[in-house]
């Protein structure tokens, strides 16, 4: 029997939905908010994982098939609605966070899960589109932004590791190969 594979992503929002049901419910106001955010992030998820399926469909044609261009491009709208979700989600945490100061690990979790999501929805654009670049940037730019808040902990170490990649996406290799450096470097 097969095994699933769960993504990154999928390991975030499930890390993001135990912190929200462990400390979302403390309150019955907070019940109904982290309620709220939690079928977000469910929602987020599901859309990720049936745009993960068409991705999968599309790499098994080859390159020339027009069926190829299709489900990536259906796989690139369900990926921006997951990331939608996943902002929505974010949004609503933040209402919460004075309230409930232990929803920040939920809410630096599903930014790791939309900057991811962001990547992906870069890879889906042919290599030497302009679309992939600009989105890659993107990605980019949220993965910094993370680590720069987050350097200290797992969540900026992480982000770190998926900017490096974005820049040996870019091609920037040198600024990819720094990244890599530092973080092999890191004490055990």
């Amino acid at each position: 029997m097969g095994r699933s594979r769960m993504s990154a992503v999928d390991v975030m929002i499930v890390g993001a939905m135990a912190v929200a049901g462990a400390f979302g419910h403390a309150r019955d106001t907070a019940a109904q908010e982290a309620d709220g955010y939690e079928r977000k992030m469910r929602l987020g998820g599901e859309l990720k994982q049936q745009a993960e399926e068409k991705l999968a469909q599309a790499r098994k044609l080859t390159n020339e098939s027009p069926r190829r261009e299709h489900l990536k491009k259906e796989a690139r709208a369900m990926l921006w609605k997951s990331g939608e979700a996943f902002s929505a989600a974010m949004d609503e945490i933040k209402l919460c966070l004075d309230d409930n100061p232990q929803l920040e690990a939920a809410l630096v979790q599903l930014r790791l899960a939309s900057a991811i999501t962001s990547q992906e929805i870069a890879r889906t654009y042919p290599e030497d589109a302009a679309e992939r670049a600009k989105n890659m940037r993107g990605a980019l730019a949220e993965f910094q932004a993370i680590h720069k808040v987050y350097r200290r902990n797992v969540a900026g170490l992480f982000a770190q590791a998926f900017a490096a990649e974005c820049h040996q996406e870019l091609g920037e290799y040198d600024e990819a190969l720094q990244i890599y450096g530092e973080l092999i470097d890191l004490p055990a």
